[in-house]
């Protein structure tokens, strides 16, 4: 009897654990996509903009799709009702391919400024044309790109790049490789200043210091940049639910969070 009522407790036991577990589970679970991103990243509003679903690039003030730029403002509406509002781009000669903020649209061949105030740029140099260079090069937006290191990536594969030059030229001075556990069918889509996605995964770019203790101990000593890439558990298991990573990430339900 003695025996049987111990069994008895055991087995009462071994039920409300997996009672509980199997609750926990459960819970987890049923996060929202918004839970599920806050974990790793900072809730910052929930916007409405329809045209934000077609998104190719964002950035602060802005973002763009294939053919169109919009003013992005993530706090106010504007007099439209949305939190986004279309600005004029003059001849568009080409699909866009990224953007800069609220100020610049790229093509394969130009730089063209937003709005009405603005005028086609054009960016040239003999030896590396900014985007049709050295096989199928995507590179990250910013609004200048005349002096800095950049990534990039180059038939495929991630390199960093150093620039110099002005707006009218741009040399690249150098293109050093950067490790990646990319999978051989792995294909890379697009590259914002924080992000790589290729069609399986996101890939955050984190940058470095080489020589951190020395540069930053003495004033002689210049700081050696380089880049790691580091597959993003969060975003990739979500990957069908993100519109855009970069700066601010935004999900198909148009919440915004911050990069941190």
């Amino acid at each position: 009897m003695y025996k049987y009522l111990i069994i008895k407790k055991i087995l009462f036991v071994i039920l409300l654990l997996i009672v509980f577990t199997g609750c926990s589970r459960t819970g987890s679970n049923k996060l929202t996509l918004k839970e599920k991103i806050s974990e790793s990243y900072e809730y910052y509003s929930n916007i409405k903009c329809s045209n934000i679903d077609n998104v190719i690039d964002l950035n602060f003030g802005g973002f763009v799709t294939k053919n169109k730029a919009y003013e992005l403002d993530v706090e106010q509406l504007y007099s439209n009702g949305e939190n986004c509002k279309e600005v004029s781009i003059n001849n568009l000669d080409d699909e866009i391919i990224m953007g800069s903020g609220q100020s610049i649209a790229y093509t394969k061949k130009f730089a063209y400024g937003i709005g009405k105030n603005y005028q086609k740029v054009i960016y040239s140099n003999k030896e590396y044309p900014l985007f049709s260079t050295l096989g199928n090069m995507i590179l990250y937006h910013s609004s200048n790109y005349t002096n800095g290191y950049y990534i990039v990536s180059i038939d495929n594969k991630i390199k960093m790049i150093k620039t110099i030059g002005n707006e009218e030229e741009i040399t690249i001075k150098n293109i050093i490789d950067v490790d990646t556990d990319f999978s051989s069918d792995e294909q890379v889509l697009s590259i914002s200043e924080y992000f790589i996605k290729t069609n399986k995964a996101y890939y955050k770019i984190i940058k470095y210091k080489e020589n951190k203790e020395e540069c930053e101990k003495y004033a002689d000593i210049r700081c050696k940049y380089n880049y790691k890439i580091s597959k993003d558990k969060v975003l990739t298991s979500n990957y069908n639910d993100i519109l855009f990573a970069g700066f601010y990430i935004v999900d198909k339900d148009h919440n915004i969070y911050k990069y941190k």
